[in-house]
């Protein structure tokens, strides 16, 4: 494209502001596609209702009424009761994967939205 004078061609092109926004704006909207595509690790407290076998650490724990497996490591030297509140890791958050006991949770029983507001 040929301008014939000069402010033809100033008029065309991006102040520095602009050229600066719409960059940051660029950047802003990759860093959030990728965060979306980041998966994280979710802790929850469940109760323990049962060691199921003791040589894999494997107990049953119940969560917001739900019931599933979850692994104790296995040079535990102790064994969770009936009742005791722990913290188990969900890879991903997906609850299809294997979950893990992390330790025993706090003697304070919290409630499931103060417990999210902790974190």
């Amino acid at each position: 494209m040929a301008y014939n004078r000069k402010e033809e061609y100033l008029a065309t092109i991006k102040k520095p502001k602009e050229i600066t926004d719409a960059l940051l704006e660029t950047i802003d909207y990759i860093a959030r596609a990728r965060d979306a595509e980041l998966s994280f690790d979710k802790t929850i407290i469940a109760e323990v209702i049962s060691l199921n076998d003791a040589s894999t650490g494997e107990y049953f724990v119940e969560y917001q009424k739900g019931k599933f497996r979850a692994y104790a490591p296995t040079t535990l030297t102790y064994v969770y009761s009936k009742g005791t509140n722990v913290y188990v890791k969900v890879p991903g958050g997906d609850f299809t994967q294997k979950k893990t006991i992390e330790g025993k949770a706090s003697a304070t029983s919290y409630t499931e939205e103060e417990y999210n507001d902790l974190s």
